[in-house]
């Protein structure tokens, strides 16, 4: 319903320095996701230049049903480059047999498709590429419609100034 918001005393529910000893700088836009009968959420993150300084996804798993509780993973998805300022708006699901991660890594928004194995909590990408391909669209977004379709929305960035507002969905 969404209607009614109670503040939790545990606020926040997954504090910042719950990344398995790493130092991370940033912390974006967090997916949650099942896989079988478990929650994960994957969390964008930049490592500090101490843990290689590496544009990470972390992994944390909900204790409960109730998402109040997360225990945290690991590195699910390290970005190739090594200029990469951090990622933002991980999305992983599944289609079929595949799983595809969406990111945009402070740029254009890229798929990697491959297999998150649940026994191991990794992500192993065997295809990647460009959502689109400008420097405009960014910050992809997956939803499933209830008819087993994904539908796929971002943010348009780019336009002039001056025209009071900025990017558009």
């Amino acid at each position: 319903q969404l209607m009614v918001w109670k503040k939790l005393q545990a606020n926040p529910v997954v504090p910042f320095n719950t990344s398995g000893g790493l130092t991370v700088t940033a912390w974006r836009d967090p997916c949650v996701f099942r896989e079988g009968d478990r929650t994960f959420m994957a969390t964008g993150c930049k490592l500090d230049a101490r843990d290689g300084g590496d544009a990470v996804i972390l992994l944390h798993e909900a204790e409960g049903r109730e998402l109040t509780r997360w225990q945290y993973r690991g590195i699910l998805f390290r970005h190739h480059s090594k200029d990469a300022h951090g990622i933002e708006s991980p999305n992983l699901f599944k289609i079929n047999d595949k799983h595809v991660l969406l990111i945009s890594p402070f740029g254009p928004a890229e798929y990697h498709v491959g297999r998150f194995d649940l026994n191991t909590l990794t992500f192993t990408p065997e295809k990647s590429g460009l959502v689109d391909v400008s420097d405009c669209f960014h910050a992809a977004n997956v939803m499933e419609d209830g008819n087993n379709r994904h539908v796929l929305v971002g943010s348009i960035r780019g336009f002039r100034h001056g025209r009071g507002w900025n990017g558009c969905i």
